[in-house]
Parts: C-alpha cells; sequence; structure tokens
C-alpha cells in the first residue's frame, strides 16, 4: 500500500528541547541568588539570637552568683546542650573557649578556620561572649558579618575592642 500522507512525528526536536534548558536555566539563574541570600540571612538571624540567649545565661549566672562564670554550663540551655552555631552545625570538640582577658571585648581570631577555633568565644573577665563567622570573600565582608551577628562595632578583624 503506498502511503500519501507523511504520519505525524511524535516528540520533541532537539532545538525545542535547547530552547526549554535555556528558559529553565535562565529562571534558576534568577531564583537561586534569591534563595541564598535568604539563606545566609536566617544564618545571621539565628547566630544574632544564640549570642542574646546565651548572654543572657551568663547575665543571669553572674546575677545569682556574684561574678561571672568561668564557663558555658549545658545545664543552662534545653536538653543541656550548648546551641551549635548556624555556620558550624557540626564542630566537633568544645564548641566555646573561655579565656579570662578583662580588657577585651572579642577574640583576637574572629573566624574558626584560623588555628582551628571553636566557633565560641566566652571571656568569663568581663562576661562578654561571641560567636565566631566564617571567613568571607574579602576582610570587609569578614567584618560586617561579625559585627552583625555580635552586634558590634570592630573596624579591623584583629580588633578587640569595639570603636564608638
Amino acid at each position: 500500500m503506498l502511503k500519501t500522507k507523511a504520519e505525524p512525528q511524535i516528540g520533541f526536536t532537539l532545538i525545542e528541547l535547547l530552547i526549554v534548558v535555556v528558559i529553565l536555566t535562565t529562571l534558576a539563574a534568577g531564583i537561586m541568588p534569591l534563595f541564598f541570600s535568604k539563606t545566609d540571612e536566617s544564618k545571621v538571624v539565628t547566630a544574632k539570637t544564640t549570642v542574646r540567649n546565651i548572654q543572657k545565661k551568663i547575665e543571669a549566672q553572674s546575677l545569682i552568683n556574684g561574678q561571672w562564670p568561668t564557663d558555658i554550663d549545658n545545664a543552662w540551655f534545653v536538653n543541656r546542650q550548648h546551641p551549635r552555631s548556624p555556620y558550624y552545625p557540626n564542630f566537633q570538640g568544645p564548641s566555646a573557649n573561655a579565656v579570662n582577658e578583662p580588657a577585651y571585648s572579642h577574640p583576637r581570631v574572629k573566624t574558626p578556620e584560623e588555628e582551628g577555633h571553636p566557633p565560641f568565644w566566652y571571656n568569663f573577665g568581663n562576661g562578654s561572649f561571641r560567636i565566631r563567622v566564617p571567613e568571607q570573600r574579602t576582610e570587609q565582608q569578614t567584618i560586617e558579618l561579625y559585627n552583625a551577628v555580635n552586634d558590634s562595632k570592630i573596624v579591623g578583624l584583629y580588633d578587640r575592642s569595639d570603636t564608638l
């Protein structure tokens, strides 16, 4: 039997598939930065809240005992667990290093990657509690993130006191 009409093809051409891939890639490129910025914002809010809550626990213990506690006690927290850093949730080892340096309100090292420091820093010489942050693309960005989560005003990574 001789066919006079071509049967319709089922499926998509390569060009149609490429156009769909380009459209989806363009949409993803527009949406992904929004998603990542929201994730970054939520980490800042979580870190700020963690710092404030632990600072309040430290101040309460100071009022009860008449002096700054020498360490962050897990018994102060729900499930008797010290809160985790949103930047380093899987950090193994002590989550804070405690020092007795009454003149300083900030750690010398602001990022834990440097020299393997824990995510939190506590100065029982004056009750200061800080969270260390991940190193950013520039030093200024790292300082801005550190200031945002610790509600501080340092101007250099190695500042140990707030600049007014």
